[in-house]
């Protein structure tokens, strides 16, 4: 528990520290000084919406307990996500619900992995196009589509992994892989037998469930894209809507690129990059714009969720704060 408080405030102060670099190098403050307060609170709001909402999902896989107290849980240990793909936020909340519910660690994961699934191939469907579109484009360096690349490779991968289980008999083939590599790597056994039970509870979730999980993860990406629009208006700026609902489909993708905690460093490179490409705009935004535009989502989309996740936690659970670690 302690580690990931410590963790997420390191992250957070080399955040702030990124933005205060990119901001002075750039001008940036000028437009800051001058950004909309109502249409940033309404991108804040757009973007908390859209993690309440996936936590509406998990919350409705996992069996027992009042959905607004597993809500509360889950936002919780938002702050934790500062690690590749997020998973140290799935540790936490299986450790709290394990003490709140006594649900099972493989429930919660399980139920992680089903809307994580969803998600997931829902931001692999919208950034398909645009995907394809950034790597054939000669403005582009190849070591920003060699990031890109591993992004989306994560995304399609993690897709498979967590939801071609859904086919009878497939999880029980994906555990025979990982066991008969485990001789070798003796980790991949435990991950062998965790598909095994993946596949299992798999089976306890009907069909009408899963297409309301699959509802709520569009509807989270689409509160998230909001949020995206919400900081142009912030930063009094605009582009065209297909170049923005490229440009978020594309930083989707970076966020769980492996080894960068929340995509942090190549969101806001690529996102400079992005938007200077004058071609893809009507009217060309200065560089003050652009650096402006990306300082406000990443306040939106790191920042704030992280203090008020650490705010929900220790307010909602400070008399059980010291049980986690």
């Amino acid at each position: 528990m302690h580690k990931n408080i410590k963790t997420a405030f390191i992250i957070i102060a080399g955040v702030f520290a990124l933005l205060a670099v990119l901001a002075i190098l750039s001008g940036a403050f000028s437009v800051l000084s001058e950004a909309e307060p109502i249409a940033f609170v309404v991108a804040a709001l757009f973007f908390l919406a859209s993690i309440i909402v996936w936590l509406l999902a998990w919350a409705i896989l996992i069996k027992g307990g009042k959905i607004p107290e597993k809500i509360k849980i889950g936002f919780s240990c938002v702050f934790a996500s500062m690690t590749p793909v997020q998973f140290g936020a799935d540790a936490m909340r299986s450790l709290k619900m394990k003490e709140v519910f006594s649900t099972s660690y493989k429930e919660t994961i399980s139920a992680s992995m089903v809307a994580k699934g969803l998600k997931f191939l829902v931001i692999a469907l919208a950034a398909s196009a645009s995907f394809f579109f950034v790597m054939v484009h000669p403005d582009l360096q190849l070591w920003v589509k060699a990031i890109l690349f591993s992004g989306f490779a994560v995304v399609i991968l993690a897709s498979l992994l967590f939801l071609l289980p859904l086919k009878k008999g497939t999880g029980f083939k994906i555990a025979s892989v990982f066991d008969r590599f485990s001789k070798h790597i003796h980790f991949l056994g435990k991950v062998s037998e965790y598909f095994k039970h993946y596949s299992l509870y798999l089976k306890t979730i009907s069909t009408k469930t899963l297409a309301l999980i699959a509802f709520i993860a569009i509807v989270s990406f689409v509160f998230e894209f909001f949020a995206f629009v919400f900081c142009f208006f912030a930063a009094n700026s605009a582009i065209p809507f297909y170049p923005m609902l490229m440009l978020f489909t594309i930083l989707q993708i970076l966020e769980r690129v492996p080894f960068l905690p929340k995509g942090i460093g190549i969101v806001e490179v690529f996102g400079i990059l992005f938007l200077s490409v004058e071609s893809l705009m009507v009217e060309p935004l200065s560089i003050q714009q652009i650096v402006a535009i990306i300082i406000l989502f990443d306040l939106v989309r790191l920042v704030i969720p992280t203090f008020l996740s650490m705010a929900t936690y220790f307010f909602a659970f400070k008399a059980n704060a010291g049980q986690i670690r």
